[in-house]
């Protein structure tokens, strides 16, 4: 495996927190959010393995109450002690320092007056900054022409340690003497021996720096070409994805062997690439044979989507809360096949500062409206998501099931929370789990807890009872509940849900858009040349036939697909019970006229004509009126993202 875990105490802004490593690990989270502090200390933590680099920064200013900062890694040696390696001589010592399940946990605590202390030897750290080495790839800060520092990465990685590995420079000469005669060794003496005679010498290579050379002469060359062009025939995107992928398969050629398990910090890879090319670097990294341990961060949806669908990854959000990072492990999907199933639209919605979720188009098409949101800025700040009524896109997103913090709210038709019988005149609770009634992980919370849970139960309890025991007729010869009760326990229904983030409506969006405050508006624009409905003479005699604020509402919903107070739309079944009359025959004409379809636009002319007819100083104000409920959803929703 690698690194297994990485834990942070009092580091700059991160208190207390940790992240489990798997192959792939992403992180998210907005600009500020303690990325950079994550990997400036990481590289810290490896600087001071075998150096001695003191930086005061680390400690958390906020809290000069805390007297160290703290810093502990967990290392995997399985694979090492597998293969014999730990067997060496030099290996000895770790060896004696692994628990049962060969792991070692190196921790370093640096206190306020600089000193640092180290839990293992420095012997010990030496070998596991060896065996776990870290690579920072920025694509920023990459010099996309010269690639010299590959270099420094195969000599790094490709030196085996060995007992005999100081032998290097004397066996060359050997092989040099055999190639070349005794004459050629003879000058090269002569030649340091003069330069030792003027005072000249050489600093002596490192291990990583002899080898660098060696694999130089190997490969004929030091330049890197791509395809026979030199590298400025290319853009930078296509050079800072040829860079990460032989980056890559260096790291992954010379990890065949076990040699070491390194660790790459990438930072935002998909910085100029285009999506393709995007595509194809996660592939490389997720696919290959030998993975590479890596911790990633990005920005980019389809980083996230293509993780996912290829890999198993462990992906962190990071959040800044009053100065303090917080990481939460984003929860794994319980079913596997939802990782082959997420889209670029799903995954984006990881990155949100808050979601609103829709079940179709009509929705998206109203709280999108530019209209509605010069109203209420807070639909700027917040995500639109329409999963159209497909629950395994809606499980995919859904920062609760994720266990993400982002805030969000969830907007439901009546219908997926409450359904009417005609025949026993009851409501009966209805739906999945995204309906809190309908939740028994939610139900036995609040058995077991005291304070909101405990007044959440009993209106729970408050509403099945009403839903068991309750009959609800309509008013004669209308489709509407007359009953304070009904108003009660459609109240009731409303609060409970709304504790738990879901606003269910009282019938659908097109009740919310058309209702008892503004129908006289909506018919005044369905009949204007500012509507395409077709059919307004038509519409206009049977509109008139009944003056029932009823009946018109019952009407106008029918014609945007809307449902009755009972939530099921406008039919004839409805109507065989109903007495002849002006009403039934207004009722019955209706069904023949034409809709106004979901995404036909109605919902865009609609807003636009009722904003544009706002005169007052206080359009809020004017609008709340004439939309009560949607302005009750807004302002639930500003409380969620506050």
């Amino acid at each position: 495996m690698g690194i297994l875990k990485i834990k942070y105490e009092n580091v700059r802004s991160i208190k207390n927190s940790f992240l489990t490593l798997s192959d792939l690990n992403i992180l998210l989270g907005r600009n500020g959010s303690g990325k950079t502090n994550l990997q400036r200390y990481l590289n810290y933590y490896y600087e001071n393995l075998t150096g001695n680099s003191i930086n005061t920064d680390i400690f958390d200013k906020e809290n000069p109450y805390n007297d160290y900062a703290k810093i502990s890694i967990q290392y995997d040696l399985k694979s090492f002690t597998e293969r014999g390696n730990l067997e060496q001589e030099m290996f000895q010592q770790i060896s004696k320092e692994l628990d049962s399940e060969k792991i070692i946990t190196l921790t370093l605590i640096q206190y306020k007056n600089n000193k640092i202390i180290w839990s293992h030897s420095y012997e010990t750290r030496k070998i596991i900054k060896y065996l776990f080495p870290i690579y920072f790839i920025d694509v920023r800060s990459i010099d996309l022409l010269d690639w010299e520092n590959i270099w420094d990465l195969i000599g790094d990685l490709g030196q085996k340690r060995s007992k005999t590995e100081d032998t290097l420079s004397t066996e060359l000469d050997v092989l040099l003497q055999k190639i070349y005669g005794d004459r050629y060794i003879e000058s090269l003496s002569q030649l340091k021996g003069e330069l030792k005679k003027s005072g000249y010498g050489l600093i002596p290579y490192s291990n990583s720096d002899k080898f660098k050379q060696l694999y130089k002469f190997i490969f004929g060359g030091e330049v890197f070409n791509y395809n026979e062009n030199k590298l400025d025939f290319y853009s930078n995107g296509s050079n800072s994805f040829n860079y990460i992928r032989i980056f890559y398969l260096v790291l992954n050629m010379l990890h065949k062997d076990k040699l070491k398990h390194p660790l790459v910090i990438l930072d935002e890879p998909e910085i100029g690439l285009h999506p393709t090319l995007i595509d194809e670097l996660v592939n490389f990294i997720s696919l290959n044979d030998n993975k590479i341990q890596t911790l990633l961060s990005t920005h980019s949806s389809r980083v996230v989507k293509n993780s996912m669908v290829l890999s198993e990854v462990n992906i962190f959000q990071l959040i800044e809360d009053k100065n303090t990072t917080i990481i939460k492990k984003v929860k794994t999907f319980e079913d596997s096949r939802l990782n082959k199933i997420i889209t670029d639209k799903e995954a984006s919605y990881y990155f949100s500062n808050g979601i609103l979720f829709v079940e179709g188009t009509t929705e998206y098409e109203l709280f999108t409206n530019k209209f509605l949101r010069d109203l209420y800025p807070i639909l700027k700040r917040v995500e639109i998501f329409s999963y159209d009524s497909n629950n395994v896109s809606l499980d995919i997103s859904h920062p609760h099931q994720r266990k993400m913090k982002i805030p969000y709210l969830l907007l439901l038709d009546s219908d997926k929370i409450l359904k009417y019988n005609v025949k026993t005149r009851k409501f009966k609770v209805v739906g999945d789990t995204y309906n809190p009634l309908k939740n028994q992980e939610l139900e036995r919370e609040e058995l077991f807890h005291y304070g909101e849970w405990r007044i959440l139960k009993n209106v729970r309890k408050r509403v099945m009872g009403i839903s068991k025991k309750v009959e609800f007729k309509f008013v004669d010869n209308t489709f509407n509940f007359n009953d304070p009760l009904f108003d009660k326990f459609r109240y009731l229904v409303k609060s409970y849900c709304n504790y738990y983030n879901v606003y269910p409506v009282d019938t659908t969006i097109e009740g919310v858009l058309i209702n008892r405050e503004n129908y006289n508006l909506f018919y005044e624009w369905l009949i204007s040349d500012q509507s395409a409905y077709t059919r307004k003479d038509s519409l206009k005699a049977i509109y008139n036939m009944v003056g029932s604020p009823e009946y018109k509402v019952d009407l106008l919903r029918f014609i945007v697909e809307g449902k009755l107070d009972t939530l099921v739309p406008l039919n004839k079944k409805h109507l065989a019970d109903f007495p002849d009359g002006v009403l039934k025959k207004g009722y019955t004409e209706i069904l023949v006229l034409p809709k106004l379809k979901k995404g036909s636009g109605w919902v865009s002319d609609y807003i636009r004509y009722v904003y544009t007819g706002l005169e007052g100083k206080n359009k809020v104000y004017e609008f709340s009126i004439l939309f009560p409920e949607l302005t009750d959803i807004i302002e639930k929703l500003e409380i969620v993202m506050e």
